[in-house]
């Protein structure tokens, strides 16, 4: 039986500076195969209410941000397959990491658009993960801008990523999530892929676990 790591939500509230009404919203992909519930505190930036997205394909007109107030933003998703599950008494961030869109999975990227986030500028964090056997590269293009990154397992735990320029992948730029900030308007992102061609290649499809928008306009 797995037990579920939760505070009580006034507890979070109280003691957390980070928990103010309508500063993120996180979605979390893959959740038919195992889901993150509404108390459950995760994420680089930690938060609740992590909207529940299932399956491969999918689209929505309304999220919930980290105080519980409904958006009207505008959510379309898709990938040729979803992958992972939670097999047992996993933190509530490898959990948030290990089941994810299977960007790449039959030659077919996982793609996300949003329209209509409410934010003046936000910053965006990507989370993925996979357990590669040698260090490797995954690709997401974020508003027609390539980041290159080296994936980590999902038993790393939160690890910010280096993203790579020319350099060949390492266990040391190896992380399970990315940050790009100072973005404003819509999202459209593109997982590349690499490829699967075994060890030797270093490459590797680009799943995506999960992303979230972190209010930046007071900053």
């Amino acid at each position: 039986m797995r037990i579920r790591h939760v505070l009580p939500l006034a507890a979070i509230v109280a003691f957390s500076g980070i928990l103010q009404a309508g500063d993120s919203v996180g979605l979390k992909f893959g959740s038919e195969r195992g889901e993150l519930y509404p108390e459950e505190t995760a994420g680089a930036v930690p938060q609740i209410r992590w909207n529940s997205l299932s399956n491969p394909t999918g689209s929505v007109t309304e999220l919930t941000d980290s105080a519980g107030k409904k958006i009207p933003v505008t959510l379309e998703w898709s990938s040729g397959n979803t992958w992972g599950k939670f097999i047992g008494d996993e933190s509530v961030d490898e959990r948030l990491l290990k089941t994810y869109l299977d960007g790449g999975s039959g030659g077919k990227p996982a793609t996300v658009k949003l329209k209509g986030i409410p934010y003046k500028s936000f910053d965006l964090y990507i989370y993925f993960s996979g357990k590669p056997k040698v260090p490797s590269r995954s690709t997401y293009k974020v508003n027609d801008i390539n980041h290159t990154i080296c994936v980590a397992p999902s038993e790393t735990g939160l690890k910010q990523a280096t993203e790579l320029d020319g350099e060949k992948p390492s266990e040391e730029a190896s992380g399970t999530y990315l940050i790009i900030n100072g973005l404003a308007g819509d999202i459209d992102l593109t997982t590349v892929n690499h490829g699967w061609n075994g060890d030797k290649s270093g490459d590797f499809r680009s799943p995506l676990a999960a992303i979230q928008i972190v209010d930046t306009s007071d900053k």
